[in-house]
């Protein structure tokens, strides 16, 4: 029997929301979709936070020496490689704060 292989956040020093990162690239709706798995994982690398908004979490970059250029490049980035898997992005990061209001977070 295999054993499950889990994914480690790629940005462990972006300590405020690695928690969730985790929770998010090993989501199996997630980890079962090659792609969405690993733009979400190159989308941290880069420095991307979850923030909490209402009864799920957003995308937001980190801007700055350790993180995005700019909002801008950001948003032209989430634009080509995000919005196209829009729908299933959203219903994972519900998913997590669903998760978390379950656990008691």
């Amino acid at each position: 029997m295999q054993k499950e292989r889990r994914i480690t956040d790629p940005r462990p020093d972006i300590k405020e929301d690695s928690v969730l990162w985790e929770k998010l690239l090993n989501l199996k709706m997630v980890a079962l979709d090659y792609d969405v798995c690993w733009l979400l994982h190159g989308f941290r690398c880069q420095g991307t936070v979850l923030v909490k908004h209402n009864d799920t979490y957003v995308l937001r970059p980190l801007v700055g020496k350790d993180g995005w250029e700019s909002a801008e490049e950001y948003k032209k980035q989430r634009d080509i490689y995000l919005v196209p898997h829009r729908d299933k992005i959203a219903l994972a990061l519900k998913e997590v704060a669903k998760e978390l209001t379950k656990a008691g977070a």
